[in-house]
């Protein structure tokens, strides 16, 4: 068996006045989670694998077969779309047997799969259900057994747990990424939530604008970003002119070698998470940026901590807190070596 489950080269597709170009490619077992933007083109992506969209130059292989120019039904592709498309006049044992009915399987053999993917799902009593009786985590889930009983290479997730609340979606996610290891099912995940995607992966598809801004590992999405756009996509943080910065600079006596910033730090945008800035001056022995007099803007209590926001000579510094502030003035400190510099938007 090739490694690689599923690999689209120089794929390019425009509609209207949007275009994408993508190039990447797949393991089998894994699970690939795309975000971005809504319009960045993440359902075109699922579209043009599962052949619902026709690419207009390049070519997409699955299990080393190029099925570039073939039908959705003749691809090894299956879809679970947000709204479920289940079919409302057939009950649950039905819909999920759909797949194995068209493609000729035996009866007997359908119905052993039926109940073994109910099994799989958790709704083991639920074959005789009508679909209208049926919650909407129920409705997923059944759409979810109907996509693998086709038993195919890919399994295409179209952001399938966005209509549901977040309690539910917590739940219903990590049964997905139970289900895919059960499997060992190659997995694309299409989502609007970063956290899901963080938490739910092996590795993430960032797209903007028809672009691939980063394809890695959850880790290096979140604390190494190779793009400005990626670092203030996935998670709060602070962008700031790297003039502004400049003056801020505190290099330590002990380690100069922590000041690792570019010549050109001032043409520069530099980049830090809320729970890497220090609030009140402190001694470090690490390099650190120093603002003083930093105003407290708004203070948002989150549960396990707060969420603040300062302003500091025109520019904004998120940070955050386990307990409020009592002054409505701080000094803000951050060393050096949790803080990523960009220039032109890229990772120096």
């Amino acid at each position: 068996m090739p490694e690689e489950a599923l690999s689209l080269h120089d794929v390019c597709k425009t509609i209207d006045d949007f275009s994408i170009t993508l190039d990447f490619s797949i393991n089998h077992g894994e699970l690939v989670s795309i975000v971005g933007p809504s319009g960045c083109g993440k359902s075109t992506t699922i579209g043009l694998i599962s052949g619902l969209i026709t690419p207009d130059k390049g070519r997409i292989i699955i299990d080393s077969r190029d099925v570039t120019s073939e039908d959705p039904d003749k691809r090894s592709a299956a879809v679970v779309f947000q709204d479920y498309a289940l079919f409302p006049n057939m009950d649950t044992g039905r819909n999920i047997a759909f797949p194995m009915k068209i493609r000729h399987v035996q009866k007997s053999e359908r119905q052993k799969r039926v109940d073994e993917l109910l099994d799989t799902v958790r709704l083991p009593s639920f074959g005789k259900r009508r679909i209208n009786e049926l919650s909407g985590g129920e409705k997923q889930r059944i759409a979810l057994a109907r996509a693998l009983a086709a038993n195919p290479s890919i399994l295409l997730l179209d952001e399938p747990l966005s209509a549901l609340d977040a309690k539910l979606r917590k739940i219903l996610r990590r049964e997905i990424c139970r289900i895919q290891k059960e499997f060992g099912q190659t997995t694309i995940y299409v989502t609007h939530d970063q956290s899901e995607a963080l938490s739910m992966s092996d590795r993430i598809i960032v797209l903007n604008n028809g672009r691939i801004e980063q394809f890695d590992t959850p880790q290096k999405i979140f604390q190494r970003p190779a793009t400005l756009f990626t670092a203030q996509f996935m998670g709060e943080g602070t962008a700031i002119s790297g003039s502004v910065a400049e003056s801020a600079l505190r290099l330590s006596s002990v380690d100069f070698s922590q000041n690792r910033f570019s010549d050109t730090v001032e043409t520069s945008t530099l980049f830090f998470r809320p729970e890497d800035v220090q609030i009140a001056e402190s001694f470090s022995l690490c390099s650190t940026l120093q603002f003083d007099h930093c105003h407290l803007e708004s203070a948002d209590y989150e549960g396990s901590s707060w969420a603040l926001e300062y302003s500091y000579k025109g520019s904004t510094i998120l940070a955050a807190s386990k307990s409020k502030p009592e002054s409505s003035e701080a000094s803000l400190s951050i060393r050096t070596d949790r803080i990523l510099e960009y220039k032109d938007g890229i990772l120096v």
